[in-house]
């Protein structure tokens, strides 16, 4: 090997991850100013990305790009998807509300083969004689059905590219979480994030790696990271000598 060459690749790993920061601040803030592919419902909303490691390198369209019929029905959306279409994008799959005018969740397949999925109403009162908070827990279990889809869509499409992956919270200053469907987090510790936009590290992954639901070597790094927003180390989730337990209910 080159003496030059362990140089020009960390250059080039460098941009890469600075194009993706680049590209996710973007389109977190087109999203939060209500200009993505649709509008979100609620005043808080998660944007969970996936990105090919492929997918930054530009290359010319040779031939039409389409998503196969008979896998439309594939792509998962919060909400359940009720409208697929093309867009400036790529192709969107969303939960639309009435007119479809905006939309409780959608996800983007963009043409370079970047997932987006996002997620609208996850600010409300969690029960009687509660303030609206962001629910935690929920945004969790939806973590792993993005990556769980993210993961499938790839394998499927003959991906064999490792990806990064990452979060968008917006519209968080000043809201507090909700750790359970019905139960509060409480502590002295518990803080109400000062920033509008989180953008989270990325961390990479290969999707043609076998991991068991809930995926917790390569998602927990990233929901740990949206509990310490609120002053926490980690998941409340994460059970001594059991695990991370997102799906379980807990009261």
């Amino acid at each position: 090997m080159d003496e030059s060459e362990p140089e020009q690749m960390f250059s080039r790993e460098s941009r890469k991850l600075e194009a993706v920061a680049k590209w996710r601040m973007a389109r977190a803030e087109l999203v939060h100013e209500g200009k993505g592919p649709l509008p979100l419902v609620g005043e808080v909303n998660m944007l969970f990305q996936v990105i090919p490691l492929d997918s930054l390198d530009r290359v010319p369209l040779n031939s039409s790009w389409r998503v196969p019929e008979q896998r439309k029905s594939q792509i998962y959306a919060t909400a359940r998807p009720t409208t697929f279409r093309y867009n400036h994008d790529g192709f969107l799959a969303s939960a639309t509300v009435g007119n479809e005018s905006s939309a409780y969740g959608y996800t983007q397949i963009f043409r370079s083969g970047i997932l987006e999925y996002a997620v609208g109403d996850c600010f409300s009162s969690p029960g009687n004689g509660f303030a609206p908070m962001i629910l935690g827990q929920y945004l969790e279990q939806e973590m792993v059905r993005h990556y769980e889809n993210a993961t499938d869509w790839l394998r499927s499409s003959g991906s064999t590219s490792p990806v990064y992956i990452g979060f968008c919270l917006l519209g968080i200053a000043s809201k507090s979480f909700f750790s359970t469907i019905r139960g509060l987090m409480v502590g002295s510790r518990s803080v109400s994030p000062v920033i509008n936009i989180f953008i989270s590290p990325e961390t990479i992954a290969d999707p043609k790696k076998e991991e068991q639901s809930p995926y917790g070597e390569t998602l927990l790094p990233l929901v740990d990271t949206m509990w310490q927003l609120a002053g926490y180390e980690s998941s409340p989730f994460n059970i001594p000598r059991e695990g991370w337990m997102p799906f379980r209910e807990y009261r």
